[in-house]
């Protein structure tokens, strides 16, 4: 019975969330699914390494290896990190220059009241899911956390808003 839940909602998730976000395999569920450490977890891990704000963070399964890959800004850089799922131990992967939009939404992030991590959580608790990817993105101007979760056999989108926290929008 398990196993047919996973495989549905690995099918779903692969169709609804598309390759690029999220490769939708039955491994790649389960170990989301099981993993000791959430999406939130990497990106409180990440902005401690790296001392900034996140802005980006998802799951991937790269070479063989799984981890969380969270995009922290600061000072101007923009800090690629990778999130062990086991130990939740985050790695500097590159760093680069922040384009403008980067830097526009680490301003956007150092003045919202609510930070990624805590998007993710309202989210989840919303849907009762869990999150497989999530981004500052901006929905009628105003800037919104996108978090893609996988509930069950189905996967969701939450929007939440980044100013006060609750949810924006569910589809």
């Amino acid at each position: 019975m398990r196993s047919t839940k996973i495989l549905t909602a690995t099918a779903i998730a692969s169709l609804l969330i598309g390759s690029a976000a999220f490769a939708g395999t039955k491994e790649d569920f389960a170990t989301v699914s099981s993993a000791k450490h959430s999406l939130a977890d990497a990106i409180g891990a990440a902005e401690k390494a790296a001392g900034g704000k996140a802005t980006d963070a998802k799951f991937e399964t790269e070479h063989g290896v799984s981890k969380y890959e969270v995009t922290v800004v600061q000072n101007g850089k923009r800090d690629i990190l990778n999130v062990d799922l086991t130990t939740g131990a985050a790695v500097k992967g590159s760093e680069k220059n922040a384009s403008s939009s980067k830097q526009q939404d680490a301003q956007t992030i150092t003045a919202a009241k609510t930070g990624l991590a805590a998007a993710i959580a309202t989210a989840e608790q919303q849907s009762g899911g869990k999150a497989l990817e999530a981004s500052l993105e901006k929905e009628n101007g105003n800037p919104v956390y996108e978090v893609k979760l996988a509930n069950g056999d189905k996967t969701q989108k939450v929007n939440v808003d980044a100013s006060t926290g609750k949810i924006a929008s569910a589809k």
